[in-house]
C-alpha cells in the first residue's frame, strides 16, 4: 500500500473503529442483516484499502452509508453484488463557502433490489436489457407486456442498448411488468445526482458509466415496483427513498444528529486537508466569463486562464472549453 493511500486510510480507520462509532452503528443494524457494526466497518475499510478515492472520503459519509446499509439489510462491496460504496465529489456548504467534498455514496445494485423485493413480498424478479439485433416483441396493453425476447447473435455493447424490461411474479402466479425505452431510461439517468457531476459532466465513478446495462435493469425494476403489490416493507421503501434522483447522496436521509462528535471533527479534518479552496463567487465567475468572451485568440484565452488559481480554473473549465471552441471556429 502506498504512503499516499495509507495516510487517509489511517484517519478513516481510527475514526470508524472508535468504540463510540461502533456502538452508534450497532443501534442501526437491522435484524435481517446478519452482521454487526464491527463487521460492516471492516468491510468498508477493506474496500477503502483497494480504492484510493474511497479512502479519501469523509468518515461521516462512510458511516452514514453504512448506517443506511444496516437499516435496509444489504451488505456493501461483497461478491453478492447487492450494494456498493462508491466515492463521488459533491458540493457542500462549509462555513458559508461552497467546496468540493469527496464523499462515499451507497449504490444499490440490481441484485440488491431483487433481494429486497423478494424479502418484502416474495416477488420473483426477471429483468433484462434489450439490444439492437435482439428479437423483441411487446405490447404495453398486454398483461404482462413482454411477449417475446430472444438475444441476438451479435456483440451486445452498451451503445446498442434499446430497451429494458421487468416482470414481477407474485407467489400466486400473477405477473406485473414494465418496458422502458432508451429515451425514458436516459431521462431518469440524466436527472440522477449519481450520474452528473456538479459541472454537468458524467461522474467517472458513476455506475451509469461503469455498468450501464445493470443500471438499465435496475431502473426497470424500480419503475415496475410502482405497479406491483410490494407491500409496505420498511426496508424496501427506505431503499427507494434513499435513491431518489434528487438527492446528492442517498445517505442524506440518515439522521446523523446523534452521531458522536468525533465523526464531525474527522470530517472537518479531511475536508480542510483536501479542500481545493473556496467556491467561486457567482459575480466573480461572471466577470471571468466576460473576460473569456473578449479573447479572440487561444493565446489570450490561455493567458486569462493561466492567472486563475487551480481550483477556480477547474470550476471554469466548461466556460474555457466553450470559448476555446468559439475561437477555433472563428479562424
Amino acid at each position: 500500500m502506498s504512503k499516499e493511500l495509507a495516510r487517509p486510510l489511517d484517519t478513516l480507520s481510527l475514526t470508524l473503529r472508535s468504540p463510540k462509532m461502533q456502538q452508534w452503528l450497532d443501534k442501526q443494524v437491522h435484524a435481517s442483516l446478519n452482521r454487526n457494526a464491527t463487521q460492516l466497518i471492516n468491510i468498508a475499510l477493506q474496500a477503502a484499502s483497494q480504492n484510493e478515492m474511497l479512502a479519501k472520503c469523509t468518515p461521516g459519509s462512510i458511516l452514514a452509508n453504512l448506517c443506511l446499509c444496516a437499516q435496509i439489510g444489504l451488505v456493501p462491496n461483497t461478491a453478492l453484488g447487492h450494494a456498493y460504496l462508491v466515492p463521488f465529489n459533491n458540493r457542500r456548504q462549509i462555513d458559508r463557502q461552497w467546496v468540493t467534498v469527496t464523499e462515499a455514496q451507497l449504490v444499490i445494485g440490481y441484485k440488491g433490489y431483487v433481494k429486497l423485493v423478494f424479502d418484502a413480498a416474495e416477488l420473483v424478479v426477471q429483468a433484462q436489457p434489450v439490444y439492437v439485433g435482439d428479437e423483441f416483441d411487446y405490447d404495453l396493453a398486454a398483461f404482462p407486456p413482454v411477449r417475446h425476447h430472444r438475444p441476438g447473435q451479435h456483440p451486445r455493447t452498451d451503445d446498442k442498448l434499446l430497451y429494458a424490461w421487468c416482470h414481477l411474479k407474485t407467489r400466486g402466479g400473477q405477473v406485473f411488468g414494465e418496458v422502458m425505452t432508451r429515451a425514458e431510461i436516459e431521462r431518469r439517468r440524466d436527472s440522477s445526482k449519481g450520474y452528473l457531476d456538479f459541472d454537468g459532466k458524467p461522474k467517472k465513478n458513476s455506475p451509469w458509466v461503469a455498468h450501464p446495462a445493470e443500471m438499465w435493469r435496475k431502473t426497470a425494476v424500480r419503475h415496475a415496483l410502482k405497479l406491483a403489490p410490494a407491500g409496505n416493507d420498511e426496508r424496501l421503501e427506505r431503499a427507494l427513498s434513499a435513491e431518489d434522483e434528487s438527492r446528492d447522496n442517498p445517505a442524506d436521509i440518515i439522521d446523523m444528529s446523534d452521531a458522536p462528535q468525533e465523526v464531525r471533527d474527522a470530517d472537518r479534518q479531511v475536508i480542510e486537508s483536501g479542500a481545493p479552496g473556496p467556491s467561486l463567487d457567482p459575480a466573480e465567475a461572471e466577470r471571468i466569463r466576460c473576460e473569456f468572451a473578449t479573447c479572440d485568440t487561444l493565446k489570450a484565452l490561455d493567458e486569462v486562464a493561466g492567472k486563475l488559481p487551480k481550483h477556480i480554473r477547474d470550476e471554469m473549465a466548461k466556460d474555457y472549453l466553450t470559448h476555446s471552441a468559439r475561437v477555433r471556429g472563428g479562424r
